[in-house]
């Protein structure tokens, strides 16, 4: 043990004034369980929508965990990209910044495919969905020789993710086509549930009429597309747009409710604008969709949608928030369209492929600007045509933002209280941050606005002294690399009883000293006061129960600066003290 110390951390303890209210308890985030009682929140505006959990956030055993947000598959820094094709034998992911490696996953004629943390290990699974057999598959930690059968039955035409029904493991969504489309549920995707037999597409999950539930939106072939409420997925609303391929859902008219995007291989691509999808706005041509996305591509917060068609031999992208002005980009025969930083400058280019060749990526200029920047070859593989999809749609599925907010549930007791300060334990990887910001309130009518709040730091802030009511919100934010090591694994909210009083004594970091006697304010089951040398020698050491403490750490010691160390539960209070 070694503490390294600066001259303002060297001091005589008779000159500390720095004084606060006496933690008498706390509330805890810290089980799967505490997390599920929470929601999403995102925001069109300043106005604030809460939605389901399951859809970007998911609540596991091992912490609160972002959901499908992986791009960096095999950890180097650069975006990876998918690829599969009918007929071609395998499915493949291939690595960026060169495209040039891969790990290829067996299949017959792939035209599914997600990646997601399932087990919450900090690595993804592929599932991959078959168009040709009657097998689909999970391929734990991304290793072509640990597969899973699903027992599909018949060929898949798309993958979707998500935790449906709120019981903190991921959920997957098969589209059948031919069979009827399924949920597996997890952790073990043993069970299933049939929800539609018509031939479908690349289903999509959202909490659509923001009710708290995850929905699927399913594209049908020959019918008109369905959206599936949540929990029980029996129930259902139709949207008369038929002949459709592929989906997508984002807030795109920025009114505070969830939209549909819909790309038919007939009729283009149409947005139903929520909550009641009876209102829509079809986007002028291509006419043949094979893919679409809708992201934020030319950064100025609105969203636009891309789409290819193999027939139109061109993608397009729409700019919003009108829709109306476009730009194409030339591809002969396109397939897909992928959106990613795939040269790391900060905004999303353009992938897509052409045929069963070869993919173009155009690199974003700015200004809405693009411009070829290579042409992929892709590996001979026999296939008809090759199709290049991300898993999932880069960002939170409402705003397309790289944020994601998780909004805690009420805290409350029977008294007032004065919220001391707030602590938690995560694991944050580069390239993810995590901000955690509290508000009260007296009713649950009006709250106070929402403040940043900094780890284990008191609060002082006067509208958080003796409320009724309070709740944190933690943002997390990533740059789409590897986000599936991130969890937030407990957040704890300490406060003080208004009605019990006011302790001008206690300490705000815990640990305090006067003279030859530390004051220790622990506020868990059990704590320790250790004394060292300044080499990080032990001298004496102290077990604590929960209350205040006044102990005489300087008796038998000779004169001279000493460390002392004050810990419970996870938290730490160092200070340089002179005994006389």
């Amino acid at each position: 043990m070694c503490y390294n110390l600066t001259s303002r951390e060297v001091f005589e303890m008779s000159i500390l004034v720095t004084c606060c209210l006496l933690s008498q308890g706390y509330w805890d985030d810290n089980s799967r369980a505490e997390f599920l009682a929470g929601n999403e929140l995102w925001y069109a505006g300043a106005q604030g929508r809460v939605s389901a959990l399951g859809v970007n956030l998911w609540a596991s055993a091992a912490g609160l965990r972002l959901l499908g947000q992986d791009y960096d598959l095999n950890n180097d820094g650069s975006l990876d990209a998918s690829v599969f094709g009918a007929g071609a034998g395998t499915a493949r992911v291939l690595y960026g910044p060169g495209f040039g490696t891969d790990t290829r996953f067996t299949t017959q004629s792939a035209e599914g495919m997600g990646i997601a943390d399932l087990n919450a290990n900090g690595i993804p699974e592929v599932v991959i969905g078959e168009q040709n057999g009657t097998q689909s598959y999970i391929y734990w930690d991304m290793n072509p020789s640990s597969a899973t059968q699903l027992g599909f039955g018949g060929a898949c035409y798309g993958v979707a993710i998500g935790d449906l029904n709120a019981d903190g493991s991921p959920d997957i969504v098969l589209a059948g086509y031919g069979p009827q489309s399924r949920i597996y549920w997890g952790p073990g995707y043993t069970t299933s549930q049939a929800f539609d037999n018509e031939s479908s597409w690349d289903p999509f999950i959202a909490d659509v009429n923001l009710d708290g539930r995850p929905d699927i939106v399913l594209p049908r072939s020959y019918a008109s597309v369905r959206v599936f409420w949540g929990p029980s997925f029996t129930s259902y609303q139709e949207i008369a747009f038929s002949n459709t391929k592929a989906s997508a859902v984002a807030d795109v008219n920025y009114d505070g409710w969830p939209d549909i995007i819909l790309g038919s291989y007939s009729d283009g691509v149409r947005v139903y604008f929520g909550p009641g999808f009876s209102s829509s706005w079809a986007l002028a041509g291509p006419t043949n969709v094979q893919d679409l996305e809708a992201e934020d591509i030319d950064g100025d917060g609105y969203i636009d949608v891309a789409a290819s068609g193999s027939a139109d031999g061109k993608t397009r992208i729409w700019w919003g928030p009108a829709l109306t002005s476009f730009t194409d980009l030339s591809a002969s025969a396109a397939d897909g369209v992928d959106l990613l930083d795939l040269d790391n400058d900060g905004d999303l280019d353009v992938a897509t492929p052409s045929g069963s060749s070869s993919f173009y990526i155009y690199r974003n200029n700015g200004s809405r600007s693009f411009s070829l920047w290579q042409n992929v070859s892709l590996p001979s593989w026999g296939g008809a045509y090759a199709d290049l999809r991300k898993y999932e749609e880069f960002g939170n599925a409402y705003t397309r933002t790289p944020a994601f907010t998780y909004l805690s549930r009420t805290f409350t007791g029977p008294s007032t209280y004065r919220m001391d300060s707030l602590r938690w334990w995560a694991v944050v990887p580069t390239g993810v941050t995590l901000r955690l910001w509290l508000r009260a309130s007296d009713d649950q009518a009006a709250w106070t606005s929402w403040k940043e709040v900094y780890n284990g730091q008191h609060i002082t802030d006067p509208e958080f002294n003796c409320r009724k009511f309070y709740q944190y919100s933690a943002v997390i934010t990533t740059d789409g690399r590897r986000s599936s090591d991130f969890h937030l694994d407990s957040v704890r909210l300490y406060y003080a009883d208004c009605a019990v009083g006011n302790e001008e004594s206690a300490p705000c970091d815990y640990l305090a000293v006067k003279g030859g006697m530390a004051i220790v304010n622990v506020v868990a089951d059990q704590g320790f006061l250790g004394v060292y040398d300044l080499a990080g020698r032990p001298l004496k050491a102290f077990a604590l129960r929960r209350g205040k403490h006044e102990l005489n750490w300087a008796e038998g010691l000779s004169s001279g600066l000493y460390i002392l160390v004050a810990r419970y539960d996870g938290t730490e209070s160092v200070k340089a003290v002179m005994a006389r």
